[in-house]
């Protein structure tokens, strides 16, 4: 399977650490202001106005997961898919940027459980591509 970009290069953090402020490095405000909440308390309608109508979710949950997925297509899917998921997460991420973009990690940095970046257009989630697969999260490039 072939990852976006997004996916090529290291984790750093996030903008609102020094080191990301000194890369000038911010996430629209929509994301990182909107998305958190939404996603925890099952907040449909705030999902749907941040993310573009027709944005794809990717989940590479590895090769022995049960739960192997295509990608979501529309804003309706991906809300809901965040939706049944997320309040269980929530509490485990940390805002990263993931080469630039916005991202999550999840779980603690030394043994990740999950990655998730965002791609914005037009001040809209395009794209969110996440991966479980612990063979990839073991190669992940972790900066300070």
């Amino acid at each position: 399977m072939t990852w976006p970009r997004s996916w090529t290069g290291p984790l750093t953090r996030p903008a609102s650490s020094p080191a990301g402020r000194a890369a000038g490095c911010k996430p629209p405000r929509s994301l990182t202001v909107t998305w958190p909440g939404s996603a925890r308390g099952g907040d449909f309608q705030a999902l749907l106005r941040v993310l573009d109508p027709d944005v794809v979710f990717r989940m590479d949950l590895g090769p022995a997961s049960r739960l192997a997925h295509r990608p979501l297509v529309g804003a309706d899917a991906v809300a809901r898919q965040v939706l049944a998921t997320a309040p269980q997460f929530a509490h485990l991420a940390q805002p990263v940027l993931v080469n630039g973009e916005a991202g999550a990690l999840f779980g603690p940095r030394e043994k990740p459980i999950a990655v998730i970046g965002f791609t914005i257009a037009g001040g809209r989630v395009a794209a969110l591509n996440l991966i479980a697969d612990t063979a990839k999260l073991e190669r992940l490039a972790i900066q300070p």
